[in-house]
């Protein structure tokens, strides 16, 4: 019984845990489709960004390419209503032969004034590229001395548009790369590690901008990001198993399992234990305790075909004497009692290995096994004749002394029936029934 609760139990876990596999399975399946969708919407948003803020700034490259001699109040008027415009946009500045003459806004930039980029080299070569492009060219991202992160557009202006062989200047646009990212939502994607990279100004070494250049080794989603001045890529890596929503999830849904686990588990074990009752009660008379006349014909047909040769034993049915005069004298609880009373000592007057059973009504039937013999048989009768007719039943201030009539049969070994034995048995206890009869009087 305990081995077979120990593997339900194990089974019922086992199902339980491939529940929740197939269920943490799914809810990943479910949860990779909706981070892809993220991923991708966040690209689309971070293009559209970029887009917007470089086309607003190339406004105002064309205005300067139409008005080379912008004045003073002129270029802070047009550089107002551009940043006016967007949120990205943190500062912009103009550099005739490459050298920085006005910036918007002025407060926290005076020392951009006057700046040649032909002094730092890195500033540089973005200028340069954008020169060579005729078109603009989106730098960085870079940190910026005064804090944050961010691109800069630099715009290449030319004297004779749309030949561009004479070059004016350039316009730089810094872009807050930042608030880009956070606009798009893709420094917010739950489900996933994204890293962006871009060519750089060395054809074919590619540069991470965002995240972590790994992620591209090994990732799960691959996408180009197009922008004003080619194509970046972006990467993500699925991180699933560490989201709390579907950790929450899986514990739940592990929670649910298993205590659906357990209530089936136990229902299964007590309709078990149910039907076990029911059976051994279905074997066990009701009043005694004793095995009933369905378990002891079972065993007794068991011990006679028992493989090619029958099992020796011995079988003794007993006849309570009497017993109609306790009833009718002190009724049928009196007689109950002694039936009970007599069970007890003869179940004590035989061997642990013996079977005392009640047929019904005052008659029992005991089946002595490992006895071929009729002395041996012979012996425990006496014994167990002496041990129940010793033993009075104190019944309300009476004393009920049993007695008992017992007749027997002996299996040694040869082809019989279950029918014949017990034929031979009842004949016999009839017969000692009627010789005692003559000297037992009373049962007081």
């Amino acid at each position: 019984m305990a081995i077979g609760t120990l593997a339900l139990l194990g089974f019922s876990f086992y199902a339980a845990e491939s529940f929740v596999t197939l269920f943490r399975e799914r809810a990943i399946s479910t949860e990779q489709e909706q981070t892809r969708q993220a991923v991708a919407l966040a690209r689309a948003r971070l293009e559209a960004e970029l887009f917007r803020n470089t086309y607003l700034s190339d406004s105002l490259a064309n205005f300067i390419t139409l008005n080379p001699r912008l004045t003073q109040t002129s270029w802070r008027s047009v550089a107002e209503k551009l940043l006016e415009k967007s949120e990205i946009l943190r500062n912009v500045g103009i550099a005739p032969n490459d050298v920085i003459s006005q910036v918007y806004p002025l407060e926290g930039n005076e020392k951009a004034l006057g700046l040649d980029f032909r002094t730092l080299p890195e500033q540089m070569r973005t200028v340069q590229r954008a020169r060579e492009l005729q078109k603009v060219y989106v730098a960085g991202p870079v940190n910026l001395v005064q804090g944050g992160v961010a691109l800069i557009a630099r715009f290449p202006i030319f004297n004779d548009f749309p030949r561009n062989q004479d070059y004016w200047g350039s316009i730089s646009v810094v872009m807050d790369f930042e608030k880009l990212l956070t606009n798009s939502g893709i420094n917010a994607i739950n489900g996933a590690t994204v890293a962006l990279r871009r060519e750089s100004l060395q054809p074919g070494k590619l540069t991470a901008v965002y995240g972590d250049s790994a992620i591209f080794n090994h990732a799960n989603i691959n996408l180009p990001l197009n922008t004003p001045s080619g194509e970046w890529q972006l990467a993500a890596q699925y991180n699933l198993d560490t989201t709390p929503a579907l950790k929450r999830e899986v514990m739940m849904i592990r929670v649910i399992a298993i205590f659906a686990t357990m209530l089936i588990t136990t229902s299964i074990l007590l309709l078990f234990r149910a039907y076990r009752y029911s059976r051994n009660a279905a074997l066990v008379d009701e009043l005694t305790g004793l095995p009933n006349r369905r378990y002891v014909m079972g065993r007794l047909h068991r011990l006679v075909s028992k493989g090619s040769k029958p099992a020796n034993f011995a079988v003794l049915l007993i006849d309570l004497n009497r017993f109609k005069q306790v009833n009718d004298s002190l009724g049928h609880e009196a007689g109950d009692a002694l039936l009970v009373h007599v069970a007890e000592h003869m179940e004590r007057a035989v061997r642990a290995a013996d079977i005392v059973a009640r047929l019904g009504g005052d008659e029992f039937i005991v089946v002595l096994h490992r006895i071929s013999e009729k002395h041996q048989a012979e012996a425990v009768i006496e014994k167990l004749q002496q041990h129940v007719e010793s033993q009075p039943l104190d019944w309300h201030e009476e004393d009920i002394h049993p007695s008992i009539s017992v007749g027997y049969a002996v299996c040694y070994g040869q082809d019989t029936s279950v029918k014949e034995l017990l034929a031979r048995a009842d004949n016999m206890m009839y017969e000692t029934k009627r010789e005692r009869g003559k000297t037992i009087e009373s049962w007081r």
